[in-house]
């Protein structure tokens, strides 16, 4: 199929070439047509050639693609919500509802693809999408969580900072992809999400505070110069579970270099509770579920560029370098094959 292929007019070999600014214009124009074609193949490429047009095409073929998220093929609907999001913030006035409403698609790829198509269109997407792009962080399939996570990195700091429980949650997800995006979007708005996250320290509801001082602590020593203060606040705080994960996370975020000034500054206050010495022991020993996590992420093995960040190491553990490359139990390649025969060779001679 030549769908980049112009029908630019009746020239003669003589007249006049069209402008790029026609060519183009009809390009898309074309490739429109093409999405209401009857076979899916057809749509589903003129759907991904429109992405490669990027912004130049948001107003002549925006509205075409939001149409084509509920087409029957979940390929066609997958690449138009990646096509959309390529748009960027151009297409922000024609898809925000139809990719919301993808997000609940029963296809895992087209949930991965209208989450991550959200995370382009800027700031200008309401709440509510916020609110249902933070549910993603949830979802079954690991790549939904990745796209949402890293969504998040680009979407601003009024929503980043939103979502920085369910963010910080992500940093102990199982699957290491989505720690690394997670890791990716605290990187990018960490000031302004410790911010958020003390000022969550002097709320009214329980819940709020504890949400809160769990995920300063699953940030880890990433998060100390910018939440230590707020945390000796929360040292006094009137619910015991707050005053204990509280400390849980001054000791555990002053194991590296600022060991000792967490230290200091736990030895100026009042004698704590038995109870509560024995509860953050355990948090902080060997056996806790935090810990074996901890060492989890530290061991894991990364591929993914965005964890050269200074910052991501501090946040998820310090990636140990493959040393060699599995063999996985393939045969050797032709050219190991020759090698060793050459080398029988000179045995022989």
């Amino acid at each position: 199929l030549a769908l980049r292929t112009c029908q630019l007019g009746d020239f003669d070999s003589h007249g006049p070439l069209p402008s790029p600014f026609f060519t183009m214009a009809h390009e898309v124009a074309s490739l429109v047509a093409r999405l209401s074609d009857a076979e899916r193949c057809v749509r589903e490429q003129a759907a991904k050639e429109i992405g490669r047009l990027g912004a130049s095409a948001a107003d002549a073929a925006a509205a075409a693609l939001t149409r084509c998220l509920r087409d029957s093929a979940a390929g066609v609907r997958t690449q138009a919500a990646r096509a959309l999001g390529k748009m960027g913030e151009a297409a922000a006035p024609f898809a925000s509802e139809e990719l919301l409403a993808a997000l609940a698609d029963h296809s895992a790829e087209v949930r991965a693809a209208a989450a991550g198509a959200i995370g382009w269109l800027g700031e200008a997407v309401g709440d509510v999408v916020v609110s249902e792009l933070k549910n993603c962080l949830q979802d079954p399939a690991a790549s939904v969580r990745i796209a949402a996570a890293g969504s998040f990195g680009r979407l601003g700091e009024a929503a980043a900072c939103g979502v920085a429980e369910a963010l910080a949650a992500c940093l102990g997800d199982p699957d290491v992809h989505v720690q690394v995006a997670a890791a990716g979007s605290v990187v990018q708005h960490m000031e302004a999400m410790a911010a958020a996250l003390v000022s969550r320290l002097d709320a009214s509801n329980v819940s709020t505070r504890l949400a809160a001082v769990r995920a300063i602590r699953e940030m880890g020593e990433a998060m100390v110069t910018h939440t230590e203060t707020g945390l000796l606040g929360a040292l006094a705080d009137s619910d015991f579970d707050v005053r204990a994960a509280a400390m849980a996370a001054l000791v555990q975020m002053g194991k590296g270099e600022n060991a000792r000034k967490v230290e200091a500054r736990l030895s100026t206050l009042q004698e704590v509770p038995e109870t509560l010495k024995s509860k953050v022991k355990f948090e902080g020993s060997e056996d806790s579920p935090n810990c074996r996590r901890s060492k989890l992420r530290r061991g894991s093995t990364w591929s993914v560029g965005a964890a050269t960040e200074p910052s991501l190491p501090r946040l998820l553990g310090t990636p140990k370098a493959r040393q060699e490359a599995p063999s996985f139990g393939l045969p050797p390649s032709k050219g190991d094959r020759i090698e060793e025969f050459r080398q029988s060779m000179e045995l022989t001679h």
